[in-house]
């Protein structure tokens, strides 16, 4: 397993997106679901201007090996965050990476959330580590999903 330490984590901003970026988000993606959908430079620099999302990736050297995106939804009555894409190499320490992505997305939140929500597969043991070790807690709402055509 390699250094935690020697990983760069930060907000990506439109000056950083380069072809190579590109490349590693789409793989980083893919492993994380097999049909995602690929991203280009043009998608990225409209996604990272956004004013509701927090795109965060983590370097070694020149190589994108993690991210995470914070999306900020505004119901009526509240405004909270949801963590999304956290996807960090298998040769990484997922947890030591994973939590830096996390505390990153936490500090550099957008507006005044109220919350911020993440999800886990019950098997994805390293993630249930980092939202446990950075005080997230255990919701017993379930969350269902309709698939469109």
């Amino acid at each position: 397993m390699k250094n935690p330490k020697m990983v760069k984590v930060c907000v990506l901003h439109k000056k950083h997106i380069t072809p190579e970026v590109v490349d590693d988000i789409n793989r980083l993606l893919r492993r994380q679901h097999s049909h995602s959908l690929l991203v280009d430079e043009s998608f990225l620099h409209d996604y990272t201007t956004r004013s509701s999302t927090v795109l965060v990736t983590a370097k070694r050297g020149k190589k994108t090996v993690g991210l995470g995106t914070l999306i900020c939804v505004e119901p009526l009555g509240h405004w909270y965050g949801t963590i999304h894409n956290l996807i960090i190499e298998t040769d990484e320490d997922i947890t030591a990476v994973g939590k830096l992505i996390v505390e990153t997305l936490i500090s550099n939140r957008i507006g005044h959330l109220e919350y911020i929500e993440g999800g886990a597969w019950v098997q994805d043991t390293c993630l249930l580590q980092i939202f446990n070790d950075l005080d997230f807690k255990d919701r017993p709402k379930s969350r269902f999903r309709l698939k469109l055509p």
